[in-house]
């Protein structure tokens, strides 16, 4: 785990075998209190802004759909958590679901529930961001963190004839 500022902590996975083979399904939980949340942003989530029950399905994004990234806003629309993942390419998992007999959001990041390519190596990194800020900045500083990541340099726009 790395903390490259305060309020901002990456964790790293890495995975490594000698022979390639077909990786795990990996789920990576943790919990995050109920305190000053109003509501959840996910790139799939059009107009709803509501909170879902943890036993609800997460929202699943790979390269041609949705991106893996979650925010959990204020009522004054300021960020109380937003998590990203840097695997933008394959299927991801991102959930952030509402317990309520104990007031957490339970959150997690699956990787691999879908058949995969056997490999050798794998590594990514979820970027935790609690920072109090506006939650569209804190969605900012996540497209940015992925524009510096190896492969994710954004593509530039063409020219008009």
């Amino acid at each position: 785990m790395e903390t490259p500022e305060v309020g901002i902590e990456l964790v790293h996975i890495r995975l490594s075998t000698e022979q390639p083979a077909a990786p795990p399904v990996i789920r990576l939980a943790w919990e995050q209190p109920i305190t000053d949340i109003h509501g959840v942003w996910h790139p799939n989530g059009c107009r709803n802004r509501g909170m879902v029950p943890d036993w609800g399905a997460g929202y699943a994004s790979k390269l041609t759909v949705s991106s893996p990234v979650v925010c959990l806003f204020s009522g004054a629309g300021r960020n109380r958590m937003t998590f990203a993942f840097s695997d933008t390419l394959n299927p991801v998992v991102c959930h952030a679901g509402v317990h309520e007999e104990t007031a957490v959001f339970h959150c997690s990041v699956t990787l691999f529930e879908e058949p995969v390519a056997p490999l050798t190596s794998y590594e990514a990194t979820l970027r935790v961001d609690c920072r109090d800020l506006a939650y569209y900045d804190s969605l900012n500083h996540v497209q940015m963190w992925w524009s510096g990541l190896p492969g994710l340099t954004p593509s530039p726009v063409p020219r008009l004839p």
